[in-house]
This record gives structure tokens, C-alpha cells and sequence, in this order.
């Protein structure tokens, strides 16, 4: 969380911002970041900075996976894998998404 507020701060005065009022993130199923824990830390990361006063939103991404075979897109969760892809039957299923984490948005005065 220091690592972002140092980014959200470095960006809202670069923008000639004087107040950040809502940070917005995007954080995987399976990224390994726990947004309690995020949230938990919020607060003391902010304090003293020009987002004091900011919200926290934390999206979560949701685990796709896709076959290399066909190309489409599986829907899952970080229990759910595929031996197979159900279109095509091929055995070439990878994770294609739900580890991101990023700095999706800042709301400023």
C-alpha cells in the first residue's frame, strides 16, 4: 500500500492537484493480495498526504483462464481449472487472468 500512495500522491501533483478524494483499484482473485489487508493498511498509509481525507474502491478480477488451442476465454474462479478445454477438448488451458493488481483511477481536486 506505501508503494501505491506514493504513486497516487506523485500523480495528483503532478496534476496540479491539491486534494485526492477516491483511489480506485483493480486487484486479481489469485494476484496473492488480500484487499482487508489493503484496506487495514489504508489509513496510515494516507495519513499526512493530500489523499487524508480519500476513499479506497478495490475491484476484484476474476480468474479467466483460455485455451492456447482455440483461443476462447473460460470463466473460473481460483478453485476451478480446466484439464480440458470444454470447445475444443485440447489440453492447453492457461491462466489468462485474475493476478493483475493495479492503480486503476484517481479522483482529485
Amino acid at each position: 500500500m506505501t508503494e501505491v500512495m506514493a504513486r497516487v500522491v506523485e500523480t495528483a501533483r503532478a496534476n496540479n492537484a491539491t486534494k485526492v478524494t477516491a483511489i480506485h483499484l483493480v486487484c486479481g482473485a489469485v494476484s496473492g493480495v488480500v484487499p482487508d489487508c489493503l484496506h487495514f493498511c489504508f489509513d496510515v498509509c494516507a495519513a499526512d498526504t493530500i489523499a487524508a481525507c480519500a476513499t479506497l474502491a478495490i475491484e476484484t478480477a476474476p480468474v479467466r483462464w483460455q485455451c492456447r488451442a482455440c483461443g476462447r476465454l473460460l470463466d473460473g474462479d481460483e478453485r476451478t481449472g480446466y484439464d480440458a478445454c470444454p470447445h475444443c477438448h485440447a489440453h492447453a488451458i492457461e491462466l489468462a487472468g485474475g493476478r493483475e493488481f493495479f492503480l486503476k483511477s484517481i479522483e482529485v481536486e
